[in-house]
């Protein structure tokens, strides 16, 4: 694989907005719809992250976006990168280049991710956000992301005890986060647009 001919096509708006229906026919014979799904909102994503309109946030896959949309950012999780170029078979050269910066201990998606990040692959963010749910491995590639690119990185510690008052504490360390975010990008954080986004988010849940 060419890297720099496929950095010139992968940084240009116009080419998601191309490869979004092609994909779509080519992915017609798979029958996992959530993956078919990802992949054109990936694209959907891509080609807004490359017109560079709107600031950009690394997420891992199971951080609350919608504190991202919130602020009129866009979420960028870097997992699905690293799925996609699995899907198609051209994972293993950006696993061993990701290697060389993660221990081998932390999961194949990760070292991909930073294998991709080391080759330009995924658009660079203005702000990292990861929370500690689902694996240990999230906090080191983040970490390791966020100093290699030299931007700011917040950390969400969700707590795995049943205690009670469990949920109150997690409430406010969200609701913390999200003061801190808006702080960053330098705006008043406004609880009716998060609340304008979680209810757009219950929406789509119920209707499924």
């Amino acid at each position: 694989m060419d890297v720099k001919k496929l950095l010139f096509f992968l940084k240009k708006s116009t080419f998601y907005r191309a490869l979004r229906p092609v994909l779509s026919l080519y992915l017609r014979k798979d029958r996992n719809v959530p993956f078919r799904i990802w992949v054109d909102f990936l694209c959907h994503l891509m080609e807004r992250a490359c017109s560079k309109k709107e600031p950009i946030v690394w997420v891992n896959a199971f951080f609350p976006i919608e504190i991202v949309h919130a602020m009129g950012a866009l979420p960028i999780i870097p997992e699905i990168h690293a799925s996609l170029f699995a899907y198609f078979n051209y994972s293993r050269r950006f696993i061993e280049i990701g290697g060389g910066r993660l221990s081998t201990d932390i999961c194949s998606f990760f070292r991909c991710a930073m294998g991709l990040l080391e080759e330009g692959l995924i658009p660079k963010p203005d702000l990292v956000l990861s929370s500690s749910h689902l694996c240990d491995g999230s906090a080191k590639f983040f970490s390791q992301a966020a100093k290699k690119l030299g931007v700011k990185h917040f950390y969400l510690d969700i707590p795995i005890s049943p205690l009670r008052g469990v949920k109150e504490r997690l409430a406010r360390k969200l609701k913390d986060l999200s003061f801190e975010v808006a702080s960053y990008f330098g705006l008043p954080f406004e609880e009716r647009m998060l609340s304008s986004v979680l209810a757009r988010t219950r929406n789509l849940e119920l209707n499924k």
